[in-house]
This record gives structure tokens, C-alpha cells and sequence, in this order.
């Protein structure tokens, strides 16, 4: 993994021989969560950020893939897979300063129906961090139709518009 600077000139920060991917930047922008393979079995870490040799604290131990930080950073989310066909959604509470890290036991949230096998980040989380945003498998009968996703903006407006109160 690289960060580019103003010069444009990469900047690597993981040169580890083994795979790692998925990051994310928590909310106040001082830690680094991502994926690795270095055990054999894909983890959860974070380290800091932008000096990342600082410190590096494994949060999964049971797997865990493509993490999310909360929007308000007290969490940090995952999915963990006790095969290729049962997963979780696995989260942690984070006190995360510009000083320490700390986090609690993972819990899972609830299982994981949806779909997951691509490269990214199947999921997202809302801004209260109460709901997410998740791809959904197609059901057999479903392979082969056409695929489409509507998102409404303002829709308070497009509301008002539509049926005007008079």
C-alpha cells in the first residue's frame, strides 16, 4: 500500500511479501484498518497513520475481511467467514485518539446472506450507524435478468413537487 503525496511521488506504507488489502481510514483520519493474509487466514488489523511502523494491533483472530469504520469512528466493522457460504458481520467498539487505540471483544451482528465475493467492499454503512447498505444475491431463478439500482436524492423535495400542499 502507497499514499501519494503532493509531488505525486508514491509513498509506501505496507511492503510486507504477502497480500494485504481493503483499507480504510478511520473517521479522524489517525488509524489505518485493512486486511491481511501474513497468518494464512485473511485478518483484521490497524495501525497508525501516517507513520504506520508505529504500532500494529490485530483486531480479528477467526477471520476477517473488507472492514468498515462507523462514521463517528466508535466502531469498526468486518465480515468473518466460517466458510465460504456462512459469514457474519462482525463489529468492535474503538476509543481511537490521536494517542491510543483501544477496542473491545468482537460481536457478531448478524449473519451474512448477501453477497460478498468481489473485490471491494460489498456493504456500507448509514451515518447513525444503524443500518446498512448491502448487495444482495441473486436467487437462481433471478441469474440472468437485468440488474438495476434506483437512488433518490432530495426526495423530500421530488415529494413536495410531485404533491403539493396547498
Amino acid at each position: 500500500m502507497f499514499m501519494v503525496g503532493s509531488e505525486a511521488e508514491p509513498i509506501w506504507l505496507l511492503r510486507e511479501t504477502y497480500v494485504e488489502r481493503n483499507a480504510e481510514l478511520s473517521p479522524n483520519g489517525r488509524w489505518m484498518a485493512y486486511e491481511s493474509i501474513e497468518s494464512g487466514t485473511p485478518e483484521i488489523y490497524v495501525r497508525s497513520f501516517p507513520n504506520v511502523d508505529d504500532d500494529r494491533i490485530q483486531i480479528s483472530n477467526a477471520g476477517g475481511a473488507q472492514p468498515l469504520w462507523s462514521r463517528d469512528g466508535s466502531e469498526l466493522f468486518d465480515l468473518e467467514a466460517d466458510s465460504p457460504f456462512q459469514k457474519r458481520l462482525m463489529a468492535v467498539d474503538v476509543a481511537a485518539d490521536a494517542a491510543a487505540f483501544g477496542f473491545s471483544a468482537r460481536r457478531a451482528l448478524f449473519d451474512w446472506p448477501y453477497f460478498s465475493n468481489i473485490g471491494g467492499r460489498p456493504y456500507d454503512v448509514s451515518l447513525d450507524g444503524q443500518h446498512f447498505l448491502v448487495l444482495k444475491n441473486l436467487g437462481q431463478d433471478q441469474v440472468g435478468t437485468a440488474r438495476k439500482i434506483i437512488i433518490t436524492q432530495n426526495w423530500i423535495e421530488e415529494l413536495k413537487r410531485l404533491v403539493p400542499n396547498e
